[in-house]
């Protein structure tokens, strides 16, 4: 706090996944409110830290991915990519998951991409996630490691919420839906398709 100025930083987060990420940023805001001068070294170590902690997340969390992988029926996808192209919307929580074409031809972890990515969200900002085949018909979007410490997703931290299960009437028709389990600590959430006259 800064009475003298009338001028107090704060600064709110989940340390539990990245407590790193918030005292730099506390230091940070702090400098620059009070004028003082910043000692970038501790913040670059910091910096160089939680990106060693989060691509440390990635690698348990492919491992995780591939063990409990080992354990299911994997087959070739009894579907075609463009049968789950569309968009999904969770009515609870509004959030919307958009599965569409992927052309960028990147190699994922276990090299079984199908040619679909996944956007989570509307804005156009939104990176595109490769998919990848876990088994049948549940898919995997953890990225590469590269793009998972860019992306700071370490808040997903168990391998089970980066799985999309797609959900059909009939093998030969458009997904219905997917499950996704957002919180580990809560049930998957159910995303029905948006009718193309919905958008």
């Amino acid at each position: 706090m800064y009475p003298d100025r009338g001028d107090a930083v704060i600064v709110l987060g989940n340390s539990s996944h990245c407590g790193y990420t918030v005292d730099c940023v506390a230091k940070l805001l702090t400098a620059i409110v009070s004028d003082q001068h910043l000692e970038t070294d501790e913040l670059i170590a910091n910096a160089r830290l939680d990106a060693r902690c989060q691509t440390g997340r990635w690698r348990r969390t492919l491992e995780e991915l591939r063990e409990q992988q080992a354990h299911q029926a994997r087959t070739q996808p009894p579907f075609d990519a463009a049968a789950i192209f569309g968009i999904y919307r969770n009515d609870d929580t509004n959030v919307v998951l958009r599965i569409i074409a992927d052309s960028t031809g990147v190699e994922m972890p276990d090299g079984s991409t199908i040619g679909a990515a996944v956007v989570f969200g509307n804005t156009r900002t939104a990176q595109p996630i490769p998919l990848w085949t876990f088994c049948n018909d549940t898919l995997c979007f953890l990225p590469l490691e590269e793009d998972y410490v860019r992306w700071g997703m370490c808040s997903l931290s168990r391998w089970s919420q980066f799985l999309i299960h797609l959900s059909f009437r009939e093998l030969n028709e458009e997904a219905r839906g997917v499950w996704w389990q957002y919180s580990h600590d809560e049930d998957a959430l159910w995303f029905p398709r948006v009718p193309p006259d919905g958008e």
